[in-house]
C-alpha cells in the first residue's frame, strides 16, 4: 500500500522541528516536503480531486511557524486560511502532536475586533457548527492543545476548531486508518457545503459590537476565586491561559498572560507575609540629604488604584478590556486573616460586583490615593463621588484570583468566613490533550511514560493516605530537554517528594518504596553504587501493576 498519509505525518512529526535548524526558504528540505510534496501526497490518496479542492502547505512567512499546517480548501467554500471553513492538519509547537481538524478562517473575524472578541466568536461559531453536523466520531470539545508558547494565531486555530482528531508522535495509526479519518473528515466537509452552500451561514459571524456585548455580560461581575488542587495540575496556567468562561461554562481560552502589565498584579503569600507587604506602609527614603517617610504602595494598593482608574475612565466600565487582576499565588501559605486585615470586609460583593460595604482607609493610604499620580489623583473627584473621601470599596472590574495546593492546606488554615467570600474551582489532574502526556522519564537509557507513572503512583498514594491531597499533577515536573525528564531531576524532585511527603512516616508498614528483589528501600538507597539498578527495577514493577 502506498504510504501517502504516513509520509505526511512523517514530514510534520519527524522532520519539522529538526528541519527548522536550516535557513528558512525553499532550500530547506522540510519546506519542500510540507509545501510541495505533502499537497501532492493528499491528491494521490484519490480522496480529493484537484478540480474540486486546493491543497496548500505552510511553514510560515519569512520565519519558521510555531504551528505549520496543511490545508484542504473546497472551491466555493474557502479559497485560503483567511476565511470560510476548511480541513487542516495542524502541528503542535513541540512537534509531538498532529491534529486533523475542520477549522475556520480568522482574518475576517479579526477585523475591527480584539483578540478576546475573536476567540469568543470563533469558539461560539465552532459550537454552533458542530451541533448541526454529523461529527462521525471526531472530537468537538476544547481540548485541542497546540502548545503553551503559540502566538495569537495559534490560539485562534485552537478556538476555531469545529472537529478534530489527534495523532501523537509516539503512537501513530496505520495508513489505512489515516485514510479512513481523512475520508470521514471530507464527508463532514461535504455535508457542511451541502447544508450551507457557501452562504453567509457558513461562517456565522457577529457584529463586533454584539460579540463585545456578549463578552461584557460574561465578565460584568468581578470574582473572588481560588483555584485549588494537587501540586502540578496547572492552576497558575489556568489563570494565565484559560480563565474566562462563557454563559454555558465552556472555556474561551483567554487568560491574563497576554494582558499589559498595567492590568495584572501578582504576589505570592508566605509565612512572614503581612498587611504592610500586601497593602503598603510608610518607609524611610533619602530626600535632599535628609530622611523623609512616605507611603510605599504594595500590590493591593496598586491593583486597587488601577481598577478604579480604568473603571472611572471607561465609557463601558465592565468590558473585558477593562478588567484588572490581582493574582495571589499559594494563598494558604500566608496568614490570610493577618494579611487582609480589614480589607476582608471588602470581599463581600453585591449584585453588580462592587463591595457590599465600604471601609475607612488608613490615613496614609487615603492620602496616597488622593495625591499621587499613581493613585487616583487623575480621577479623584469621580472617585470621591462614587465611594466617598477616605473610604475604600472594590469596583466591579477588580478580580482577586488565588491558587492553592491542597497538599499545603495545613500551613495556615483558613476560617470559614474567609472561605465563604471566595468561589472555589477545583483543577483536576488530567493529561487529556496536554504536552505532559508525551513526557518520558529517562533512567540510565531506559525510558518510562510519565503519564503511566503518575497514574499508577497516584493510585498508590490514594490507597496509602486515603486522600488526594498528596497526589502528583501532570505538570508536577518539567522536562530538562524536549520531552525527556532526566534521572537526576526525577530523583531530586519527584522521588524525593514521594519519599519525604508520602512514604517516609509510613516506613515499612504501607510504603510503596519496595521491589520484589530488594524489598523495602529508603531514599538514600537510590544513591548507593551497589544498588544502582534499584530505581529501574522499581520503575519496571510500578509499571506492571
Amino acid at each position: 500500500m502506498a504510504q501517502q498519509l504516513t509520509d505526511v505525518l512523517k514530514y510534520f512529526l519527524d522532520d519539522y522541528i529538526p528541519g527548522k535548524r536550516q535557513i528558512f526558504g525553499k532550500g530547506a528540505s522540510v519546506y519542500n516536503s510540507i509545501c510541495g510534496i505533502a499537497p501532492q501526497k493528499i491528491y494521490e490518496t484519490n480522496l480529493v480531486e484537484e478540480g474540486d479542492y486546493k491543497v496548500v502547505g505552510s511553514v510560515g512567512q519569512g520565519v519558521w511557524a510555531k504551528v505549520p499546517w496543511l490545508a484542504i480548501f473546497k472551491n466555493g467554500i474557502a479559497e485560503s486560511a483567511q476565511e470560510g471553513v476548511y480541513i487542516v492538519y495542524l502541528l503542535s509547537s513541540d512537534g509531538n502532536s498532529l491534529y486533523l481538524t475542520l477549522n475556520q478562517g480568522v482574518t475576517e473575524l479579526s477585523k475591527n475586533a480584539t483578540t478576546s472578541e475573536t476567540l469568543y466568536a470563533l469558539r461560539k461559531n465552532a459550537r454552533e457548527l458542530s451541533s448541526k453536523l454529523n461529527g462521525r466520531g471526531f472530537s468537538s470539545d476544547e481540548n485541542i492543545s497546540l502548545g503553551r508558547d503559540i502566538t495569537d494565531l495559534g490560539k485562534k486555530y485552537e478556538k476555531g476548531t469545529i472537529f478534530y482528531k489527534r495523532y501523537s508522535k509516539s503512537n501513530r495509526p496505520s495508513e489505512n486508518q489515516l485514510k479512513v479519518d481523512l475520508q470521514n473528515m471530507i464527508e463532514i466537509y461535504e455535508e457542511y457545503a451541502e447544508k450551507f452552500n457557501g452562504k453567509s451561514e457558513q461562517h456565522p459571524q457577529k457584529e463586533t459590537s454584539q460579540v463585545q456585548g456578549e463578552l461584557n455580560m460574561n465578565v460584568r461581575n468581578a470574582k473572588n476565586k481560588i483555584f485549588f488542587g494537587a501540586p502540578g495540575t496547572g492552576k497558575s496556567y489556568k489563570i494565565d491561559f484559560d480563565l474566562f468562561k462563557d454563559d454555558n461554562g465552556l472555556l474561551l481560552g483567554m487568560g491574563i498572560k497576554e494582558l499589559p502589565e498595567s492590568r495584572k498584579f501578582r504576589t505570592t503569600f508566605h509565612p512572614d507575609y503581612d498587611y504592610a507587604q500586601f497593602v503598603g506602609a510608610y518607609k524611610p527614603k533619602l530626600n535632599a540629604g535628609g530622611i523623609i517617610y512616605t507611603f510605599v504602595p504594595q500590590v493591593f494598593a496598586k491593583a486597587y488604584a488601577a481598577a478604579w482608574t480604568f473603571y472611572l475612565n471607561a465609557d463601558s466600565p465592565t468590558t473585558i478590556e477593562n478588567q484588572i487582576f490581582l493574582v495571589i499565588e499559594e494563598i494558604n501559605r500566608g496568614n490570610c486573616a493577618q494579611i487582609f486585615g480589614d480589607i476582608f470586609q471588602l470581599l463581600d460583593r453585591d449584585g453588580e460586583g462592587f463591595s457590599q460595604y465600604s471601609i475607612d482607609a488608613d490615613c496614609d493610604f487615603a492620602e496616597w490615593l488622593e495625591t499621587n499620580e499613581d493613585g487616583l489623583k487623575s480621577v479623584w473627584d469621580k472617585y470621591k463621588k462614587a465611594v466617598g473621601e477616605g473610604k475604600l470599596k472594590l469596583p466591579p472590574n477588580l478580580n482577586i484570583l488565588a491558587t492553592m495546593n491542597t497538599s499545603d492546606q495545613s500551613l495556615f488554615p483558613m476560617d470559614s468566613a474567609f472561605k465563604r467570600r471566595f468561589d472555589w474551582e477545583y483543577v483536576p489532574i488530567s493529561f487529556d490533550g496536554k504536552d505532559a502526556a508525551n513526557f518520558q522519564i529517562d533512567i540510565d537509557g531506559t525510558q518510562y511514560s510519565w503519564q503511566k507513572f503518575v497514574e499508577t503512583v497516584n493510585g498508590k498514594i490514594l490507597d496509602l493516605t486515603e486522600s488526594e491531597d498528596k497526589q502528583l499533577g501532570e505538570f508536577f515536573i518539567k522536562p530538562d530537554n524536549g520531552n525527556v525528564i532526566s534521572k537526576d531531576r526525577f530523583l531530586g524532585k519527584v522521588i524525593f517528594y514521594l519519599w519525604n511527603e508520602v512514604c517516609k512516616d509510613e516506613h515499612k508498614n504501607g510504603s510503596f518504596f519496595r521491589t520484589k528483589d530488594d524489598g523495602y528501600f529508603t531514599f538514600q538507597d537510590l544513591y548507593k553504587p551497589e544498588k544502582k539498578d534499584i530505581l529501574n527495577r522499581f520503575m519496571a514493577e510500578i509499571g506492571e501493576k
